[in-house]
């Protein structure tokens, strides 16, 4: 199966599980990041999870200089890359928390997080994280789409290889969480700014079937957010791929 049929298949599966007819997974919350190996030499930053006070404060300090618009810095990748889960998943708001307290990213509820990244950026194109192996979009669909929309987008991507690939699908909320900074960039939104074309909200692959809702990363207020599946529920979609 191609990347641009699996993507289309991915989005037309979201619909069916807000039917009853679904099949994806619970969230297990089994999942024990892996140590980086590697640390920064001015600040002590590890590429992947910060979890001690000194190792949270460095990782603040440093995406509070880059909201101010200072360069970022080169942060050494780890050993490995962390493995986020990238299957589509029903999640209840509780598991939202969950993974966000599983891998201590910095959101509105877990302001004692932060997530190290080790961004590559090709001018004018996708950004690499080496922490997680993902390549995202740096841009965003023009406008926001309702979810059966975005099979089409993804495909088209897909089809005219956007940025040299053709595995271009959405992201889950664990992926999606790896951008949040623990600053807000221009008061609007705490993804960076001077990597990516900002967006307050965008869509994930992840569902909440008790509810009938989607799931929709909400970086402006560094928070999940559940909509309900309708014509009315319109976001963007930054894309993701994971490495081959």
């Amino acid at each position: 199966m191609t990347e641009a049929r699996r993507a289309a298949r991915m989005v037309a599966a979201l619909c069916l599980l807000l039917l009853g007819a679904g099949g994806c997974t619970r969230c297990s919350g089994d999942v024990t990041p892996r140590a980086a190996a590697t640390a920064d030499a001015g600040r002590g930053l590890v590429a992947g999870v910060a979890r001690t006070p000194e190792e949270v404060a460095a990782c603040h300090a440093e995406e509070a200089e880059r909201a101010a618009e200072s360069p970022r810095r080169t942060i050494p990748p780890p050993a490995q890359p962390l493995h986020l889960r990238e299957d589509p998943a029903d999640l209840t708001l509780k598991d939202c928390d969950a993974l966000v307290l599983r891998w201590n990213f910095y959101s509105a509820k877990n302001k004692g997080g932060c997530f190290v990244n080790a961004f590559r950026a090709t001018p004018g194109g996708p950004v690499t994280d080496l922490a997680t192996g993902l390549t995202w979009q740096d841009t965003t669909s023009p406008e926001p789409l309702a979810i059966e929309q975005v099979g089409p987008y993804l495909e088209t991507l897909n089809r005219e290889r956007f940025g040299g690939f053709s595995n271009w699908r959405l992201p889950t909320l664990e992926e999606a969480f790896s951008l949040v900074e623990s600053a807000e960039f221009d008061n609007t939104t705490f993804v960076d700014k001077l990597l990516f074309v900002t967006r307050k909200e965008w869509w994930t692959s992840d569902v909440h079937t008790a509810e009938k809702a989607l799931w929709v990363m909400y970086a402006g207020g560094a928070a999940c957010l559940p909509v309900l599946h309708d014509q009315e529920s319109r976001y963007h979609v930054r894309a993701v791929r994971s490495a081959e």
